[in-house]
């Protein structure tokens, strides 16, 4: 398989397990765990996951000494993503949690339009809006 299928193949299978993240958290929940262990579960899972694939891959687990600082960075913030993510919907509906964990696609071009000066282009809010709508499955009746 070429490096261009490869990686297709990888973000297909990374957008259907993150897009059933949300609903098998509530069937956690409703089955009695907790945020903390969904949360841990994850995070096991997840690592099994990569291992499997550099495994598959033959790939190494090694990070370069100097990208460590934002490794680790972004570790932290996608940790602090999982956990409100994952908390929110134990406490609230999962399409209200997904309605707006999906904003960020409508908060990041507010950010790029502030801060590099762009104009503001409706075609991508109007997409963004849209993935929005598919994300909660809306009722045409």
């Amino acid at each position: 398989m070429t490096p261009i299928g490869s990686g297709r193949l990888y973000a297909l299978g990374a957008a259907l397990f993150y897009g059933l993240v949300t609903t098998c958290s509530r069937l956690a929940y409703d089955g009695g765990s907790d945020p903390q262990t969904v949360i841990w579960l994850r995070f096991v899972i997840a690592g099994a996951g990569i291992a499997l694939a550099l495994a598959v891959t033959r790939g190494r687990w090694r990070i370069p000494l100097e990208l460590w600082p934002r490794t680790l960075l972004l570790a932290l913030c996608w940790l602090a993503v999982s956990a409100g993510h994952l908390g929110a919907v134990y406490y609230i509906p999962v399409s209200l949690a997904a309605l707006l964990f999906y904003t960020f696609p409508l908060q990041i071009l507010v950010l790029d339009a502030l801060l590099n000066g762009r104009r503001l282009w409706a075609p991508p809010f109007a997409a963004a809006f849209a993935g929005l709508a598919l994300a909660l499955g809306p009722d045409l009746g």
